[in-house]
């Protein structure tokens, strides 16, 4: 492109930002960062917002940061890909944090900031709090929650080790619970040894999913763990029948 004499804009830019950071790539995403401070494209909220996004998914926060920090004019996908990035990497009070200090710069939350704000509340165990913001999504922001949120909530109930309460908010839900939520109770069934829900979970996503090997390997995992040899040798059975495949991940019984 530069041989043929022409000069990369902001989306450029951003496509090659975006590249580096799914790679990763951070000494190229830094060559790239150097050739777009040379213009004084930094300053554009597109293309600071993609090197947010790039440090951030190259495990680079502080870096993230410092670009997010001098941005003028942050639009909503800048506070998004940095309170993304932090969730992503474990670090929900700052995630939190961000999120703060975007509803007083009177930024609107879309449904993507909520996947980031209640995947920090279940990286530090704040039940309470992911429970507020599911509920702040609606009543104070007319986001529909999706499944996705639905599996983050899930999934800290079952952390917390209440499978039941995670089962009971899933019913409450007025969407269509998918594969993902199922098998996040699943998971923290196993994990908590609750037997009768895990069944039940199972069930959900066979009927979603029919060949579903990891299912049946969970599922005669638990039933295994319960001394329940008939039936762990039951499920091994069906699997066999199915010429199912146990997936990398899991280990049998």
């Amino acid at each position: 492109m530069l041989l043929q004499g022409f000069h990369p804009d902001i989306y450029t830019y951003s496509i090659l930002l975006s590249v580096c950071g799914d790679l990763p790539a951070t000494e190229w995403g830094k060559q790239t960062h150097c050739c777009i401070i040379k213009p004084g494209l930094d300053s554009n909220v597109v293309v600071g917002s993609a090197l947010i996004d790039m440090y951030a998914k190259c495990g680079r926060l502080n870096d993230a940061r410092k670009v997010f920090n001098i941005l003028p004019g942050k639009n909503l996908v800048s506070w998004n890909v940095m309170i993304t990035g932090y969730a992503q990497h474990g670090f929900g009070r700052e995630a939190l944090e961000i999120y703060d200090l975007m509803l007083r710069n009177g930024v609107k939350p879309n449904d993507i900031t909520f996947i980031g704000i209640l995947s920090s509340c279940g990286h530090v165990g704040a039940l309470e709090e992911a429970l507020h913001h599911f509920g702040s999504m609606t009543n104070d922001f007319g986001v529909t929650p999706r499944p996705d949120h639905l599996a983050c909530i899930v999934s800290l109930y079952a952390r917390k080790g209440q499978t039941k309460g995670a089962y009971d908010f899933i019913r409450r839900f007025p969407g269509e619970p998918n594969k993902v939520v199922w098998r996040c109770l699943l998971s923290g069934c196993v994990t908590n040894k609750d037997l009768e829900l895990a069944v039940y979970a199972a069930e959900k996503i066979l009927s979603i999913d029919p060949n579903d090997a990891s299912v049946h390997v969970m599922l005669s995992n638990i039933y295994a763990d319960s001394n329940m040899w008939s039936e762990a040798s039951q499920v091994r059975k069906l699997m066999e029948g199915k010429t199912l495949r146990k997936e990398t991940g899991y280990s049998w019984a």
